[in-house]
C-alpha cells in the first residue's frame, strides 16, 4: 500500500541502492533511493539534508522550495552499519522479512519491515 501524497525517499545501504530495481520492483518503481557519499559519516540530521539534496536534483524541478512544498516526503533510513543485524546489512534493515500474524488481515508471506511501517508511517504524518 502506498499513498500518492507523499514522495518515498529511502537510505540504503549502498550495494541495495545499486540493485534495487532488481531486488525490490515495486519499491524502486515508486521511490527514490540513494546512500551517504562513500567514507562520511553524516549521523541520521546529515542523512536527512544529503537524500533531500539528492532527491531534489533528480527531480529536474529547478526550484528546492517548490519542490520539497509541492507533495510531502516520507523518509525512511534504512542503512547504516548493521552491527545488531549483520545478516541484514547487505539489504538493510527496511527489507527484513517479517512474520505474518494469524489474526492479521491483508498480510503476506513475503513482508517486510518497510510493507508494515510505511502505511502507519503515512497515517501518522497525516495527521
Amino acid at each position: 500500500m502506498h499513498n500518492d501524497n507523499f514522495d518515498l525517499l529511502l537510505s540504503l545501504p549502498p550495494n541495495m541502492c545499486r540493485n534495487l530495481e532488481f531486488c525490490e520492483p515495486k519499491v524502486a518503481a515508486r521511490s527514490f533511493a540513494t546512500f551517504d557519499p562513500p567514507g562520511a559519516q553524516l549521523g541520521s540530521g546529515g542523512g536527512t539534508a544529503y537524500l533531500l539534496e539528492q532527491a531534489w536534483k533528480n527531480s529536474n524541478n529547478p526550484s528546492f522550495k517548490d519542490w520539497l512544498s509541492e507533495k510531502g516526503k516520507l523518509i525512511i533510513h534504512g542503512g547504516g552499519e548493521g552491527r545488531r543485524l549483520p545478516a541484514y546489512a547487505p539489504s538493510g534493515k527496511l527489507f527484513i522479512p517479517m512474520p505474518v500474524f494469524r489474526w492479521s488481515r491483508g498480510q503476506r508471506l513475503n513482508q517486510t519491515l518497510l510493507d508494515l511501517a510505511e502505511p502507519t508511517l503515512q497515517k501518522l504524518a497525516l495527521h
